[in-house]
């Protein structure tokens, strides 16, 4: 699904989206739910009048800001590329998507694993950074905040740039990501979301390996093309003319989501 705009707070927007809602064919409720940062993360259950039945299931909602906010809402069996949700959650929902879960108990173990690595660092202590830093090392001077010495020089240290010995998660991507990645690494533009404009244009990004790139072209130029689809620029230009456009969109809502953000 692509995005929906028009609320004026993060907090409108959660009470929104965690409401009781209801019509003439189902109910809808909400009966856990948290945030991640900008990660809505809820439990729902679905009741249909019709077929009498009730289904409970997780959802998950990216929640996004600026001149308004808005959000991207999946289920758990459209795999979301994000791992944050409680494992607790899964004993209130029936699995919808076995490999997610998985995914999902992966990003909690390291997580850990990283909070009882940080407890084990004592001032003195010698702390690697990872490959491409400089330095390549400190000494701890500080733990909160995490400051270090190299040669002198004191320094304050994210934790995203500290070794701290503990295995990242497996692998994460699909096969069809691995594809992707890898097109995207030998020097391909990749579409990656789009937004329409009007009724007329949409403005179309493309993902590289040095940045984003944005095109117009016509709806029946971008329609040509199935969603997930690994397409470039070229393959739009078989079936239409294409504009250069800015990289970022700008005051407005993603109509036509591509893949997953």
């Amino acid at each position: 699904m692509g995005w929906s705009f028009g609320w004026k707070s993060r907090a409108e927007l959660i009470e929104h989206l965690t409401r009781t809602q209801e019509n003439e064919s189902g109910k809808w409720e909400t009966t856990k739910h948290c945030t991640v940062g900008n990660v809505l993360w809820a439990v729902q259950v679905h009741t249909d009048k019709q077929a009498q039945t009730v289904t409970p299931f997780i959802l998950c909602c990216l929640l996004q800001g600026g001149g308004e906010w808005g959000y991207k809402d999946m289920t758990e069996s459209m795999g979301p590329y994000y791992y944050t949700c409680p494992v607790a959650y899964f004993d209130l929902v029936p699995e919808a998507n076995k490999n997610w879960r998985a995914k999902v108990r992966e990003h909690h173990a390291f997580k850990k694993a990283q909070r009882d690595a940080i407890k084990r660092l004592k001032v003195g202590d010698t702390l690697m950074l990872k490959a491409g830093c400089r330095p390549p090392s400190i000494i701890i001077a500080s733990l909160s905040p995490l400051r270090g010495t190299h040669n002198f020089t004191t320094y304050r240290v994210g934790l995203k740039h500290v070794d701290l010995g503990v295995a990242a998660p497996g692998q994460h991507q699909t096969d069809e990501e691995k594809a992707r990645l890898a097109l995207i690494e030998s020097g391909a533009m990749l579409r990656c979301s789009a937004l329409g404009l009007n009724d007329q244009t949409v403005h179309v990004l493309f993902q590289g390996k040095a940045g984003t790139e944005g095109f117009y072209m016509s709806h029946e130029a971008y329609d040509a093309i199935p969603l997930g689809t690994n397409a470039t620029p070229d393959d739009y230009r078989k079936h239409g003319e294409l504009r250069p456009a800015p990289a970022t969109f700008e005051n407005g809502q993603t109509t036509k989501e591509l893949v997953p953000a």
